[in-house]
């Protein structure tokens, strides 16, 4: 893990992107899912890919992009809504805090620390930690 500081003045921005994943030869193909940002001061936060396949080795690449909301306002329940196009929805949880457990319908209890994260196809959950859910 690398840490760093960085300085910026109003209206400045900072971009991070990923190293390669082993066998790509695509510039910014690994997941920097977990990453930790601290200011202080107010900021937005954007995360995303150029290009991904979800699930892995789907056909075709897509952008994905989101504004990433502060920690204390994400949720501790969501119901989720499944797409009509799809047979099924996937969704990723991230865990702001230690020992984060995660319970979805139907499933066994998942438990994860802070930066971790876990991908599931499900309708709905509930957890003693805060976090956020994207789907995909």
């Amino acid at each position: 893990m690398q840490h760093f500081i960085v300085t910026l003045n109003k209206g400045e921005l900072f971009q991070v992107q990923s190293e390669n994943e082993v066998g790509s030869a695509n510039l910014g193909q690994g997941d920097l899912t977990g990453s930790h940002v601290v200011a202080n001061k107010p900021i937005a936060f954007y995360s995303g890919a150029l290009s991904t396949r979800i699930p892995f080795g789907q056909c075709c690449w897509d952008h994905l992009y989101e504004q990433i909301p502060p920690v204390q306002t994400w949720g501790r329940e969501y119901f989720t809504v499944p797409l009509k196009t799809r047979q099924q929805d996937r969704y990723r949880i991230l865990a702001a805090e230690n020992n984060t457990t995660v319970q979805i319908t139907g499933l066994a209890p998942i438990q994860l620390n802070r930066g971790k994260f876990e991908e599931f196809v499900f309708f709905k959950m509930n957890q003693n930690g805060f976090s956020p859910i994207n789907q995909f």
